[in-house]
């Protein structure tokens, strides 16, 4: 809906990891209404002014109050932005990551499950505070077929641009995205179309992709009637990926709810692995980095229980004058180390190019 009351926020990947100190301040689950909203609709943009009102105030009072309070906010200038320039770049731990791929591999080859996400930092350090709004307007130019995000948490804020929609609900209708298996853009035009189809026949990364079609279409059948999959995945192009992708649509019984949903399809394989639980003690156990909210359920819901929540992946950490990034990838049987991290290589670039990385 395009007014009243909205909330928004989201939830850490896993509440049972331990967590670094870097995720200080957001908590296993976070939800706020926002004091100034604005939505912007076919039918037109929307400004919504939130605030707790007693039974003593004066409703005239009020008004006057919101109405000067909307006023102050609707000539935002973020031209002039001076934004800090990267001054070193550093991976964390990137030789357990690798070892931790070969562990993967070794125990999906002994048959102890059918997949696992990887994920690893890159430490970026510049030579002052990080400015969030410059970030946001990059990724909003470069990334308009993805979600962009960011929460602020005691200075530190939660940012990204994921391409990845988790769940949408609008009346009894849902949908989801699968989204596994990725490949580069090419240069020209030519070389995007024939990367893209050598994605659509590649073996590997249509497994990793199956497996997420099937544990996301079987959510759907338990909380869903009409459930809608294609037969086969097509390419989603962002600016540096190309995915495949396949759409699961069903209509929401009543005896489920947005959240219900989310409960069972978070994390789907392409953020966790498969089996589901298994994955998550998988990942608990040999992923050197601390998650916190990145590769979770990011989004809004509303009164009527519709809402949209994405999960916050092409993500980063900004505190003051660092930006912690984050990237993963499907490892199933015969992925190889190295092309995986030439892939997370791949996935870093958005947010890198966000923070002004290109200026090296």
């Amino acid at each position: 809906s395009a007014v009243g009351a909205v909330l928004f926020g989201g939830f850490s990947f896993d509440p049972y990891e331990e967590r670094g100190t870097e995720w200080d301040h957001f908590s296993e689950g976070d939800f706020f209404v926002p004091s100034l909203m604005l939505t912007i609709t076919a039918e037109g943009p929307f400004l919504t002014v939130n605030r707790w009102v007693s039974g003593k105030d004066d409703a005239e009072a009020v008004l006057e109050g919101l109405k000067s309070f909307a006023a102050e906010f609707m000539i935002p200038d973020f031209n002039q932005e001076d934004q800090a320039v990267m001054t070193a770049s550093q991976e964390l731990d990137k030789s357990d990551w690798l070892k931790a791929i070969e562990t993967a591999t070794r125990q999906i080859k002994e048959k102890q499950y059918d997949k696992v996400v990887l994920a690893r930092e890159l430490l970026l350090t510049f030579d002052g505070p990080v400015k969030i709004e410059p970030v946001l307007k990059t990724l909003l130019t470069d990334q308009q077929t993805s979600y962009v995000f960011a929460i602020e948490q005691e200075g530190k804020t939660f940012v990204g641009a994921s391409p990845e929609r988790l769940i949408k609900r609008d009346g009894n209708t849902v949908m989801s995205t699968c989204l596994a298996g990725s490949i580069k853009r090419g240069s020209d035009e030519e070389e995007d179309r024939r990367i893209g189809l050598e994605l659509l026949n590649d073996e590997k990364n249509l497994l990793e992709h199956d497996i997420v079609v099937g544990m996301i279409h079987n959510a759907f059948v338990s909380s869903c009637s009409d459930v809608e999959k294609p037969d086969k995945p097509v390419l989603y192009k962002t600016k540096s990926v190309q995915h495949l992708f396949t759409p699961i649509v069903g209509q929401l019984r009543d005896s489920a709810s947005l959240f219900d949903l989310i409960e069972k399809l978070h994390p789907t394989p392409a953020l966790g692995g498969a089996p589901q639980k298994k994955a998550v003690e998988v990942i608990r156990e040999i992923e050197p980095m601390s998650r916190g909210w990145y590769a979770a359920p990011v989004g809004w819901i509303d009164s009527q229980d519709n809402g949209e929540f994405a999960v916050a992946i092409r993500s980063g950490l900004i505190e003051g004058s660092t930006a912690r990034l984050f990237a993963g990838c499907g490892i199933v049987e015969d992925s190889e180390p190295q092309s995986e991290y030439e892939e997370t290589q791949m996935k870093l670039k958005p947010m890198i190019s966000a923070l002004g990385g290109e200026r090296r």
